[in-house]
């Protein structure tokens, strides 16, 4: 990346600045701690809480207008350093990762790296996705691996329909098999009523209604 596009980025991102301060007001929660005093304090300073800014660096990503809601991280430039090698060496504890639509901040995700660093995320034997240009690389991260790992702090994002409503789509299938080969569509129909009426039945309420 030369000086020139270097810095029609960094004046892009500067764009939506405030409202990328205005996200992590919101998420304050998440890196400020709150104790209640010992004795001592209380009866030395008169103190009720202590409030202990358990925080760090948090570093910031913006990405322009893209469809996938994945984290990626710089790990190819040729033989140069780049993001991933500064995740590598401790760099920032938390990770605001954001999206913009039509130029406006859209979707984010607030992630602990630590949390990342721990489970080897940026491990050297991590697959990189080169670009087409073979010089430059990255890796990624999907959301749902993230949440696998409970490294994602806060988001905004919903995890993709195919990820979200897989059990739902296990079931579909088990019901289309039953339908194909052994009942018509009214049975099984009817069996799964059945089945809900049952569970509804011997819930607690309805028992205690009896």
């Amino acid at each position: 990346m030369n000086n020139a596009e270097f810095n029609r980025n960094w004046d892009w991102q500067l764009k939506h600045i405030e409202q990328i301060k205005e996200i992590l007001r919101s998420q304050a929660m998440h890196i400020v701690k709150i104790d209640i005093a010992s004795p001592e304090n209380d009866m030395k300073y008169a103190t009720d809480l202590e409030v202990h800014v358990t925080g760090g660096d948090i570093a910031v990503r913006i990405r322009r207008d893209i469809p996938w809601r994945d984290l990626t991280i710089r790990a190819k430039n040729g033989n140069a350093r780049t993001e991933i090698h500064k995740l590598r060496d401790g760099y920032a504890d938390w990770y605001l990762y954001a999206w913009t639509i039509n130029d406006l901040v859209s979707d984010w995700m607030l992630i602990d790296l630590n949390v990342m660093r721990n489970k080897g995320c940026f491990d050297e034997n991590r697959p990189i996705i080169m670009n087409k240009d073979s010089f430059t690389g990255f890796v990624k991260y999907s959301l749902q691996e993230l949440k696998s790992y409970n490294a994602v702090v806060a988001t905004n994002i919903e995890l993709p329909l195919d990820e979200r409503d897989s059990d739902r789509k296990e079931a579909d299938k088990i019901l289309a098999l039953i339908e194909q080969y052994y009942m018509s569509p009214e049975m099984v129909k009817g069996l799964v009523f059945e089945v809900q009426a049952r569970k509804c039945s011997q819930c607690p309420k309805n028992k205690e209604g009896k």
